[in-house]
């Protein structure tokens, strides 16, 4: 008994689609209706990428923790959006027979072209050869940009190394190239 009405059900809708040769779908009454209608001139939209002033940096500096100079070379990228950007960077600072390496993350805050933010720093210490230490320390950064380079100060007081937390006030300065 369905197959029955299924057949019919079938076999009308056939006749009826047949029986109106001159029945346009969709698709073809809409190319009618471009056809017969001007459409008015619109602007092409343009849009600003929020980050084109991104970009690639190495950088140089120098930092004093307590009584001790630094001396630092790193590569970062900043990603911009509007006013604010996302800073990530390598570094590796020496003195002699000591040194680290540390990985940045910094989230800034554009004012025209100075900024100010915080980070975080996490590396790990070497004398010689021989990792010393593994640690983590909070900083808060204010800087300049210009078209092709950027002047900084980190400054950072306290962190947590395997050897437990400790107090070392650190003023850094660098000086970055865009490329």
């Amino acid at each position: 008994m369905k197959k029955i009405l299924f057949l019919i059900l079938l076999v009308g809708a056939t006749a009826t689609l047949l029986a109106n040769p001159k029945q346009q779908t969709y698709v073809d009454q809409e190319k009618i209706l471009l056809q017969n209608q001007q459409m008015p001139d619109t602007p092409e939209i343009k849009y600003k990428n929020i980050n084109d002033t991104s970009f690639n940096y190495s950088a140089i500096g120098g930092s004093i923790a307590t009584i001790l100079p630094l001396f630092d070379i790193g590569i970062g990228h900043r990603e911009k959006y509007n006013d604010f950007a996302m800073d990530t960077s390598l570094r590796l600072s020496t003195l002699v027979l000591a040194s680290s390496l540390e990985g940045e993350l910094k989230f800034l805050k554009y004012f025209d072209n100075t900024y100010v933010g915080g980070g975080l720093s996490a590396g790990a210490t070497f004398i010689t050869v021989i990792p010393y230490a593994l640690g983590a320390k909070p900083f808060i950064t204010v800087g300049k940009e210009n078209k092709k380079n950027f002047h900084e100060i980190d400054l950072s007081v306290i962190g947590v190394s395997t050897s437990g937390p400790y107090i070392v006030p650190t003023v850094r300065y660098s000086y970055g190239i865009k490329f």
